[in-house]
């Protein structure tokens, strides 16, 4: 990334503002804004000398026209020779397209495994098919792009705007994807296992029978998101999200879901054995039919919640409250975990059952 940058600039050295002493210029923080890229990685660059910069005491200025220069320049930053490859050829591994201006262009089947797209602009560009293994493709803009069963396994999406992009059947396993916006993105049947979608906006994104087994999506928003039959097991869901998503019949078993959001939820007959669900947000969830065996409901929020034909056998109900919920039928549910928890007159309970009221 260094070396990226420091072609792109190295023209602006002779005129770098590096001595000048006035406070006048960007801070670390709107230049980084500017260029929209970290504050580390700005800092590190303005430590190398690679980005026109000066100090007024232990802070960095930037002059913004240099920067401003500097962001014109990236739009034919990218080597012509591998361009020309590209449409040639089909076939740029390795590439260096940082910056590309490739916005609707028809590119179905291309090999770009291993290329550096980093802030290219892909918008409705056809990728369908590519290979794109291993690129490099933090800050790109692919929003409408055609993604369908392309192979981005172990790509970098950080922070990459794929708003309504279509990836059905997308290898994406391993790829790094935190804070990527995938509003709306359709990724039916994708491979996402492992993948890294840690504060990832997924907002009204279709996930049906999507594999995100072991997938870390900690903090990350899929309110409203499609997720029915997906493969969540063991996945990462600390503080996520999903108020009124869809996952019937989705696999959450061993996932972590610790003071997630799942307020409306449409669970029926989910897979949440073993899941960590302590602290979590139920309210009016619907978890009908789910597998909910050994699972930690420790202080989790059951205000309403439709908990009907539920397997609880070892559930852990510490703490949670249970307000107008209705467990009418369900099973393995004992006196002894209801001791534990806490409800009202509306809650309904299997016969013979009864639980205390929360103070």
């Amino acid at each position: 990334m260094v070396a990226a940058w420091g072609r792109r600039i190295a023209f602006l050295r002779s005129g770098r503002p590096g001595r000048r002493r006035s406070a006048v210029g960007l801070t670390l923080q709107e230049a980084a804004q500017l260029l929209r890229i970290g504050m580390s990685e700005l800092d590190r660059l303005a430590r190398l000398n690679e980005v026109p910069a000066w100090r007024v005491g232990s802070h960095w200025r930037f002059d913004r026209a240099a920067l401003l220069a500097v962001e014109a320049a990236n739009a034919d930053a990218c080597e012509a020779k591998d361009l020309e490859k590209l449409e040639e050829t089909g076939r740029c591994i390795k590439c260096d397209l940082f910056g590309a201006e490739l916005s609707g262009a028809k590119l179905p089947g291309v090999n770009l495994s291993g290329a550096d797209l980093n802030r290219a602009r892909l918008i409705n560009v056809d990728l369908s098919g590519a290979n794109l293994s291993g690129a490099d493709l933090t800050w790109a803009d692919l929003s409408g792009a055609d993604l369908s069963e392309a192979n981005l396994k172990g790509a970098k999406l950080s922070a990459t705007n794929l708003i309504g992009a279509d990836l059905p059947k997308a290898d994406l396993s391993g790829a790094e994807l935190p804070e990527a916006n995938l509003k709306g993105t359709t990724l039916i049947k994708a491979d996402l296992s492992g993948a890294n979608l840690i504060g990832a906006n997924l907002v009204g994104a279709d996930l049906g029978g999507t594999n995100l087994f072991s997938a870390d999506l900690s903090g990350a928003d899929l309110s409203g998101a499609n997720l029915t039959e997906a493969n969540l097991g063991r996945a990462k869901l600390s503080g996520a999200n999903l108020a009124h998503a869809d996952l019937p019949r989705a696999d959450l078993s061993g996932a972590d879901l610790s003071k997630a959001n799942l307020k409306g939820a449409n669970l029926i007959r989910a897979n949440l054995s073993g899941a960590d669900l302590h602290g979590a947000n139920l309210v009016r969830a619907e978890p009908i039919g789910a597998d909910l065996t050994e699972a930690n409901l420790s202080g989790a929020d059951l205000n309403g919640a439709d908990l009907r034909f539920t397997v609880m056998i070892g559930t852990n109900l510490t703490g949670a409250v249970l307000h107008a919920a209705n467990l009418d039928g369900a099973k393995g549910l004992t006196l002894r975990q209801l001791d534990q928890a806490c409800g009202d007159a509306k809650t309904k309970l299997p016969p013979n059952l009864l639980v205390r009221s929360c103070p």
